[in-house]
């Protein structure tokens, strides 16, 4: 059985396996741009993450899989990092 982290976050049974590999998917794209290996990278994943606070989840989000990626991107040398976020409630993560 399943258990809520928050009022409005639920996670299943499983669901930290689904929580790693979106965050790690959002990972690989930042660094395959960063390292040259790609010009262009694209990470569609669920469960959806911009709603994560920094040290709680919050909104149905787990793991701020961008948060991650943008400071990965960081971390392998890039100067900048541009997130876009477009939701009615954006920017709380």
């Amino acid at each position: 059985m399943g258990r809520y982290l928050t009022q409005s976050t639920y996670i299943p049974v499983g669901g930290l396996d689904a929580i790693l590999r979106a965050a790690g998917a959002a990972i690989d794209a930042a660094t395959a741009v960063v390292s040259g290996e790609s010009k262009l990278a694209y990470s569609l994943m669920r469960p959806p993450a911009h709603h994560a606070q920094p040290d709680t989840a919050d909104g149905y989000c787990f793991a701020n899989s961008c948060a991650l990626a943008a400071l990965e991107a960081r971390k392998r040398g890039a100067r900048r990092v541009a997130l876009v976020d477009w939701d009615v409630h954006h920017g709380n993560g």
